[in-house]
């Protein structure tokens, strides 16, 4: 609705695609929607909005041509550009003891990120790759940024995890029942998600979201929405509420 509804606040492209990404299934703007939707009319609360619709969007495209993910080379340098779009570069890669406290200062409420969803994961069961631990050295040097992965949904058997959300410094959501499938009680996980303990026999999956049947937009040109479950749409819901967490504190 022109710059008085202006939801996205920046865009990067790591898949090369362009404005319209390759997404049959809706997936990025489903997980999107789930955080910061807000259907019209805008700023009165609909059923299908997102769970922090007064927040902007820093979109990060990792969907390419081939419906394939691109992922970046450094994912440190990933959550710098969330962290502060308007210039990633200058975002510290050091601790706030070597003198990074400056970053906390240069925060502008309507431009940077603090809260990040990751819908995605390997579907390679392994310690890590060097990933998780880029997420959890980011946290360790940037205290104000909270970092949402999905579980996977690969379970309910041991050590299905992988990363990113292996990572120590996130909150890995795995998927809870709603009610709203015949014989699955609301206070249970999802049969499909991978509940942990991950392959090293740490707990893995922090908190349980909503994952089953989540209303959330559908994306092209119609003003829609429709369905998904998996733990790529719990992610989103505790990204949300970490996101309404922050404003109230």
């Amino acid at each position: 609705n022109g710059t008085a509804h202006r939801k996205m606040v920046a865009y990067f492209d790591f898949g090369n695609t362009g404005p319209n990404m390759y997404d049959e299934s809706s997936h990025g703007t489903h997980t999107a929607g789930s955080v910061t939707g807000d259907k019209a009319p805008y700023g009165s609360w609909q059923g299908a909005d997102g769970m922090a619709p007064g927040a902007g969007l820093v979109h990060q495209n990792m969907a390419n041509s081939s419906g394939g993910l691109t992922i970046p080379a450094d994912e440190y340098d990933m959550l710098r550009q969330a962290y502060r779009p308007r210039n990633p570069a200058g975002v510290a890669e050091s601790s706030p003891a070597n003198g990074n406290v400056a970053d906390y200062a240069n925060y502008i409420a309507t431009e940077d990120a603090r809260t990040h969803n990751n819908s995605w994961g390997s579907l390679v069961n392994v310690v890590d790759d060097g990933t998780a631990m880029r997420y959890d050295r980011f946290v360790w040097d940037h205290e104000d940024m909270t970092i949402v992965a999905s579980a996977g949904n690969d379970g309910p058997g041991t050590h299905t995890q992988s990363y990113p959300t292996i990572a120590k410094n996130d909150f890995t959501s795995g998927a809870s029942a709603n009610g709203r499938q015949p014989m699955v009680s609301i206070d249970s996980m999802a049969i499909f998600s991978s509940h942990g303990p991950t392959a090293d026999g740490r707990l893995g999956t922090d908190l349980a979201t909503p994952g089953q049947i989540v209303v959330s937009a559908k994306g092209g040109t119609v003003d829609n929405e429709h369905t998904a479950q998996g733990t790529s749409m719990s992610a989103p819901v505790l990204t949300g509420l970490t996101t309404l967490v922050r404003q109230y504190f």
